[in-house]
């Protein structure tokens, strides 16, 4: 055997060492690709679940256009209601003079 054949099979033998160690890294790559799809879907699972119970908790339009006219109404009873007792104070104080 020739020193060129000894160092072909060298050469061989250590390009199939790499490319041994090159398929056990890719397999753990490929392992650990899945599990982050899969815990990405679970979370993804999660957010739109989040998402509906969220969205179902939103008031509608016509509950706020219905709880702003309550709102609304009872401000304006109120405002009323003190415009008529400030009348009545004013009513009440207007003939007495501030002494100095």
């Amino acid at each position: 055997m020739t020193d060129i054949a000894t160092a072909m099979r060298v050469i061989d033998f250590l390009l199939g060492l790499v490319v041994i160690g090159l398929s056990g890294a890719m397999t753990l790559m490929w392992a650990e690709v899945k599990t982050v799809r899969a815990k990405n879907h679970d979370q993804q699972g999660e957010i739109h679940k989040l998402n509906l119970l969220v969205a179902g908790n939103y008031v509608s339009r016509s509950e706020l256009d219905q709880a702003m006219t309550r709102l609304t109404d009872t401000m304006v009873h109120g405002f009323d209601k003190m415009e008529r007792q400030m009348g009545d104070i004013y009513d009440e104080l207007k003939h007495k003079v501030d002494k100095p």
